[in-house]
């Protein structure tokens, strides 16, 4: 979405935490390439709120974006470490709505390698972009930068048959240019630790145990906001690789959730359930591959009084290749959020569904230049009618690498 909401992180943080592959270090692909890349994408509603509300808050729907951008690839061996570095630097330009004109910096970058027996990762990332209109509720046309650091360390210590042991630590910061987010500024600490089993033949399977904490530091608590909140989860995760055809891994475990601080009466800060990750991939034959993925989490709202979101995420993905320059791919993909842990103001968002069929075709003019075309179909229902929205997105995306 060119609106682009930045993903905070901390879905990505809790699976990264409890699946101990992402603690292997992968052979690198490129030593250094460098892409450059310009997108053109129009919207029938680039709001994500409905048409009404986007005329009120003073929004043309429908727009086109202009998004030049470079990215850099970098994997360099040094001795029995790596060095790996993966960014992205461009900038977005609306036709209409020029206010949400805004940069887009990614970058992850860090060391992956083996110390002894251990498979180590120390990784520090860096995201900044324009926030997603639904994070704004209340008040005005908002254009809200949100900008997002972290740092982590995973290790995986086990031979290849038999009994190890894993942990990491992460530490994330997110923080809103706006006056109006700045109260769900927070920062996410998180610490794993568990035993493996690895057997070539049966897979890996890990016994996990995880506790993350999480501070809204510019909260006023006459707002009727909880300061923050507590987690803790216990379960299990299961890996296993079936040659070159399947992969997969599942993450099955009981998350327990306790907000802290003060809060206003009979406002729910507490949860207690079951989340979970199931990944998949299917290759049917070389041209043929399947993708899917099932998720339960509870992350850190960046949404104006609310303080967490549980989220059930559901996407199956199919990729065909025509030939050597050719290759399509469809797909689905449905979230539903329910906003928890913050006082219900009028017209808060805190239930959405979004529903999103996608299509894309990409053309390879030789090894270093490439065209891609795709197009979506996006709806949601919310718990408010003005957050009720559906967009049809097509876009083209010619780039270069070197």
């Amino acid at each position: 979405m060119v609106r682009g909401r930045l993903a905070v992180g901390a879905l990505l943080a809790s699976v990264a935490v409890t699946s101990p592959a992402l603690a292997a270090p992968k052979a690198p692909v490129d030593k250094f390439s460098v892409t450059a890349s310009v997108r053109v994408e129009h919207q029938s509603n680039m709001s994500g709120v409905s048409e009404s509300e986007a005329k009120l808050r003073g929004v043309s729907p429908a727009d086109t974006t202009y998004a030049p951008g470079i990215g850099v690839t970098v994997n360099m061996p040094v001795g029995r470490q790596t060095f790996f570095l993966n960014g992205y630097a461009g900038y977005l330009y609306h036709d209409k709505n020029s206010i949400y004109d805004s940069e887009r910096l990614t970058l992850d970058t860090g060391v992956r390698g083996r110390v002894a027996i251990c498979d180590v990762v120390a990784s520090a990332n860096y995201q900044r972009a324009l926030s997603s209109f639904e994070d704004i509720v209340l008040g005005p046309t908002v254009d809200n930068i949100l900008e997002v650091k972290g740092a982590r360390l995973l290790a995986s210590c086990a031979r290849r048959t038999g009994i190890g042991v894993t942990g990491s630590v992460a530490r994330e910061v997110a923080e809103n240019d706006h006056l109006l987010l700045r109260p769900q500024d927070y920062t996410l600490t998180t610490y794993m630790g568990g035993l493996t089993y690895s057997k070539p033949r049966l897979g890996t399977l890990t016994l996990f145990g995880q506790h993350q904490e999480t501070e809204y530091d510019h909260r006023v608590p006459i707002a009727g906001q909880s300061d923050g909140y507590k987690s803790n989860a216990a379960g299990l995760t299961y890996e296993r690789h079936l040659g070159a055809r399947i992969d997969g891994s599942v993450t099955v475990s009981y998350t327990s959730v306790e907000g802290t601080g003060v809060s206003s009466p009979g406002v729910r800060t507490d949860f207690d359930g079951f989340t979970y990750q199931l990944t998949a991939a299917y290759r049917a034959s070389q041209r043929l591959r399947f993708d899917g993925a099932f998720g339960r989490n509870v992350t850190p709202s960046n949404r104006f009084g609310n303080t967490y979101d549980v989220t059930t995420n559901y996407a199956v993905h199919a990729n065909y290749e025509l030939g050597s320059r050719i290759s399509t791919s469809v797909g689905y993909s449905q979230n539903e959020t329910d906003s928890t842990g913050g006082q219900i103001f009028a017209g808060n968002l805190t239930d959405s569904t979004v529903k999103i069929v996608s299509g894309s075709v990409l053309f390879k003019l030789n090894r270093r230049i490439g065209f891609s075309f795709d197009a979506a179909h996006e709806e949601r229902e919310a718990n408010n009618p003005r957050y009720t929205y559906d967009n049809t997105r097509v876009g083209v995306t010619a780039s270069a690498t070197y």
